[in-house]
């Protein structure tokens, strides 16, 4: 993972706008996993939403809005590993503040959304 904070009790945070996970996709029942479920949370506070792109091995984005009524998601994706089993996830959030920013002391990371847990089906 690359643009992620240190594990917390809840999940890991993104801390830059723009972060990646990179892994060999895993079997399943002997088959190489075909869906990732990525279960995810956003930074909402004084930020009415946070947008999130998401590319799969320089494919097409896939674009997913969080907001107060969506402030916790599962995002589904059809998994397109390349020819070496490998697939690269790289998650754009433009919506990412930092608390400092918004007057919440001194944290300087660009909080956008928050990965609880990641699970190949």
């Amino acid at each position: 993972i690359d643009g992620f904070g240190i594990p917390e009790p809840f999940g890991r945070w993104s801390i830059v706008k723009k972060a990646s996970i990179s892994c060999t996709v895993p079997k399943v029942n002997g088959k190489l996993a075909k869906k990732l479920a990525i279960d995810a949370g956003a930074f909402l506070q004084r930020v009415p939403r946070q947008r999130l792109e998401i590319v799969q091995n320089d494919g097409e984005p896939k674009h997913y809005q969080f907001d107060e009524s969506h402030n916790n998601q599962i995002l589904n994706l059809a998994l397109q590993p390349d020819a070496s089993g490998q697939v690269r996830l790289v998650l754009s959030m433009p919506d990412a503040r930092t608390p400092a920013s918004l007057g919440f002391g001194p944290d300087v990371r660009e909080l956008g959304i928050s990965i609880q847990s990641l699970e190949f089906q």
